[in-house]
């Protein structure tokens, strides 16, 4: 693991930064397990890495306060910073949803919570921000809902309100040419990370492939990489470089707070930026720096389902997928494109179907195997059908949004095009939505584990991550034991004479 930490250090201050926060936020005594492999394995900088988890349990304090209210709650008067404005459905109503701080309420202080708002009913503009007078109630671990009974707007500016109405008019844009609600809104989070469809999340879910729903940090580095190819065409190497970062910084801007898309926008603009200036970053190093960029933002993004999951999946492509993919090749062996154009044509086509199955075999194993201890601990439940479905939906979604995304870029300039594009893009969506809310009944069903603590979860987690280091390890042990034996053998023979 010091090899790991040598070559990526950001990453290292970056684990501690987060096991500083949740050391602050919600202290539990598993999290010393990951804390102390971290500073053993690298002992060389062990002050450095205890600066950086004091560092991250700092801010977390100093950030929020978290209280700890009776059901009823507490009364009183404070101003209402707007982070977001969104619409959230429940099973009765939707309802508009302000999500914010709540600065001097009462006795408190930096209070994370949220205000709803009947749709069809009169309502502040996300704006500016609000003098509210009511009741913070506790929803839940940490969460807290403020009852108004009075507001007044303040004289600021904020943009969540403009997030929200572009939002809007890009709904009612589908809306033309997608006539189908729940194709909508399926296409509809891909685009602006909002899921307007309930039971469409619920389906999704149920199948373990929710992940799909919403903008993940694979397809904006497609978004990426489409745009950049794009501006190559026409600019300098240099000029359309920039352009690209412009563009993706302005994209990320008008999603708002989206963990996956900050992570992915952090990593690509410092790759971009690094090729700019004649040097070139390690993945694991853009991850950490991701790590440490969000938290210091918002270090309740800790709990956040959509962060837990986005820097785990992206640590297990980046540690875990190449162990599996170099074991798998003593079953798809890894050959080199001279190797491959040399092969008769039948043999090239063995060659290609054996390098996807190993790539996505390798890909589908590590981010299961990682994502296993934080589902059991959420949800306690694993869809065994998640193992196929995300082995082929994540390439077909991807396809569908990059449609997406040149059906709308057509829709400005050739219309005609674009309303082809969508009238395909249809009916790939249409088939995507059958295959993933229709399922085999006969093999729908599901592991449970009824009680999976925090400590097997952050226990199997550092394991799994850890995996190389555990495998070197026991590579040694074996080496010691067959040096062992064979001492022992040479021993017997030689004292038989």
């Amino acid at each position: 693991m010091q090899k790991t930490w040598e070559s990526a250090p950001a990453l290292f201050y970056g684990l501690l930064f987060f096991l500083g926060t949740a050391f602050a936020l919600v202290f539990h005594w598993s999290y010393f397990i990951p804390l102390i492999l971290c500073l053993y394995s690298y002992r060389q900088k062990l002050i450095p890495g205890l600066l950086a988890w004091t560092l991250g349990a700092l801010c977390a304090l100093l950030s929020y306060t978290l209280p700890d209210l009776k059901e009823e709650g507490v009364e009183g008067t404070g101003t209402f910073k707007i982070e977001s404005v969104s619409y959230i459905q429940s099973p009765f109503q939707r309802s508009v949803q302000f999500k914010g701080i709540l600065k001097e309420f009462s006795t408190l202080k930096n209070v994370p919570c949220r205000i709803y708002f009947q749709e069809n009913k009169p309502r502040p503009l996300g704006s500016s921000d609000l003098t509210v007078s009511g009741q913070l109630i506790p929803k839940g671990h940490r969460h807290y809902v403020l009852k108004i009974k009075s507001l007044e707007t303040l004289p600021t500016f904020r943009l969540a309100e403009w997030r929200f109405d572009l939002k809007n008019k890009l709904r009612s844009h589908l809306g033309l040419h997608f006539k189908d609600s729940k194709s909508r809104a399926f296409l509809l989070s891909m685009l602006t990370g909002d899921i307007d469809d309930r039971l469409l999340a619920l389906e999704f879910n149920r199948l373990g492939i929710l992940h799909l729903l919403g903008i993940s940090g694979f397809q904006f580095a497609l978004l990426a990489f489409l745009f950049g190819a794009i501006f190559r065409l026409v600019f300098p190497y240099r000029i359309a470089t920039i352009l690209l970062i412009l563009f993706l910084t302005a994209y990320a801007f008008v999603l708002g707070d989206s963990p996956p898309i900050e992570r992915a926008w952090v990593g690509i603009t410092l790759y971009l930026t690094a090729l700019l200036c004649g040097y070139r970053i390690s993945a694991l190093n853009a991850l950490g720096i991701a790590l440490i960029w969000q938290l210091v933002k918002d270090p309740l993004l800790i709990f956040h389902l959509g962060f837990q999951f986005s820097f785990l999946c992206t640590a297990a492509i980046l540690v875990v997928y190449p162990l599996f993919r170099s074991w798998l090749a003593h079953v798809f062996p890894l050959r080199s494109f001279r190797e491959a154009i040399r092969m008769p044509l039948l043999d090239q086509h063995g060659h290609l179907l054996s390098f996807f199955c190993r790539e996505a075999l390798a890909l589908n194993a590590a981010i299961h195997l990682a994502t296993l201890p934080l589902i059991f601990f959420h949800f306690h439940k694993f869809p065994v059908l998640s193992l196929l479905y995300n082995l082929f939906l994540p390439a077909a979604v991807s396809l569908v949004y990059l449609l997406l995304i040149i059906g709308v870029a057509f829709d400005a300039t050739i219309p005609f095009l674009g309303s082809w594009i969508h009238l395909l893009n249809n009916g790939l969506t249409n088939l995507i939505l059958k295959v993933a809310t229709h399922p085999p009944a006969l093999y729908d069903f599901q592991w449970r584990i009824h009680d999976f603590s925090m400590t097997a979860a952050v226990t199997a987690i550092t394991l799994i991550l850890g995996l190389e280091s555990v495998y070197n390890f026991f590579k040694l042990g074996n080496r010691l034991l067959s040096i062992l034996s064979e001492s022992v053998h040479r021993f017997i023979k030689r004292a038989r004479f």
